[in-house]
């Protein structure tokens, strides 16, 4: 399932008294706080007896400012465990278009996002505005991590991007 709403306190005891209210049990998730939003994806057990009184009761957040959407088992393939995994670290100084051009060669190569986290910040000497990413990737099992740094390094210069790729264990 996921949430998403103005971050307040009490979102998260909201959501896990559903869950508990309905004998689920909350078994994985990854939430943040950005821009005053907050925002979570969540995997939950449920009896199947149970499901349609709580995606009753989940509908009641609305009124907290949440919105939930709810994904039933078997909804979606979890392919998680497929290919490599790869690191990505990259610093460039801040322009529009970095995120789409670094994205392009993900899809064109067929390589899955698992994580993206970024954020600016000022350089230490200059004061520039630097863009950094952190990006967690899944690397089908007939791709090469080499190749996917030979198109990266095509872009670096003309984005003045720094990147680093390792694997993951």
């Amino acid at each position: 399932m996921t949430v998403i709403g103005r971050d307040q306190p009490g979102l998260v005891e909201a959501v896990s008294a559903v869950i508990e209210k309905h004998r689920g049990n909350w078994e994985e998730s990854q939430m943040a706080h950005l821009a005053g939003q907050f925002a979570g994806i969540l995997k939950v057990d449920l009896p199947n007896s149970a499901l349609a009184d709580f995606k009753k009761d989940l509908a009641t957040l609305e009124s907290q400012g949440l919105t939930v959407h709810v994904t039933e088992e078997g909804a979606a393939e979890d392919d998680s465990d497929q290919g490599s995994r790869v690191s990505l670290e990259l610093v460039a100084h801040d322009q529009p278009g970095i995120v789409h051009r670094i994205s392009q060669i993900l899809a064109t190569q067929g390589i899955n996002v698992e994580t993206f986290e970024s954020h600016c910040e000022s350089a230490p000497w200059s004061g520039e505005r630097l863009f950094k990413a952190q990006v967690e990737l899944r690397i089908p099992e007939d791709s090469a991590i080499e190749s996917l740094r030979t198109e990266l390094e095509k872009i670096a210069d003309e984005l003045m991007v720094d990147f680093s790729l390792r694997q993951a264990v």
